[in-house]
């Protein structure tokens, strides 16, 4: 299994479902949980495992900013706001 090209291919279909989080964002998680699966004796359905985790983490990063979801208030401090890019 190519690593590379499966972590290229997850990124692109969770940056479809998840466009609040930016492309290079979700390229650093599918490839931290890639690395945290490293040692699985059973590699067979290791990206199904990475998109279901994957998933899992950008769903609960989402619930948690709530606010970058809705257009701000007329005058609202846009500052303020939460950004989920880290």
């Amino acid at each position: 299994m190519d690593v590379d090209h499966e972590a290229r291919r997850l990124v692109a279909v969770l940056a479809a479902r998840h466009p609040l989080f930016r492309p290079r964002t979700i390229d650093r998680l599918v490839r931290r949980i890639f690395d945290e699966f490293a040692d699985s004796p059973v590699r067979t359905y290791l990206p199904v495992l990475v998109q279901r985790e994957a998933e899992r983490r950008l769903r609960d990063l989402d619930h948690d900013f709530p606010a970058r979801r809705q257009a701000p208030p007329d005058g609202a401090d846009v500052t303020a706001l939460p950004v989920a890019e880290a």
